[in-house]
């Protein structure tokens, strides 16, 4: 399958006459990061949700509060530096559609998973109440 699908994909590139390595590559590779860069951010804002949640307040636990609050305003920052220079990390031209397409792949992949979760909640409460607890079934 990913043979083929790689088939497909240079021979798309070769038609439109692009070479995949400087464009698909620069592509990819820019919309995984800028969807690590948004998952590291979201990740510090659960940090601080969790601290709220599950621990007194302590000086300790504000310390770490406040380093996990400036890594959130920090890495949402670099979110959105890297998503409104997008054209120049991906090569492209201001106006291209693929500026806002690329991005959306992230988008499109969170819904999906929100989706996912909703229905696997409704569906199947078992299943829904072990995510997040690494494999242990108690």
């Amino acid at each position: 399958s990913q043979t083929a699908i790689a088939v497909v994909l240079i021979g798309v590139f070769a038609i439109l006459g692009k070479d995949p390595v400087l464009s698909l590559f620069a592509w990819l590779t820019n919309v995984g990061a800028l969807g690590v860069i948004f998952l590291m951010a979201l990740a510090s804002v659960a940090v601080v949700v969790y601290l709220r949640r599950h621990n007194e307040v302590t000086e300790a636990t504000l310390s770490h509060e406040a380093a996990a609050v400036i890594a959130s305003v920090a890495l949402f920052i670099v979110f959105v530096l890297a998503l409104t220079n997008f054209d120049a990390l991906v090569g492209t031209t201001p106006g291209d559609p693929l500026n806002w397409i690329l991005p959306g792949l992230i988008v499109a992949a969170a819904l999906i998973g929100l989706v996912y979760g909703l229905v696997l909640k409704r569906t199947r409460p078992d299943v829904y109440a072990l995510v997040g607890r690494g494999g242990d079934s108690a």
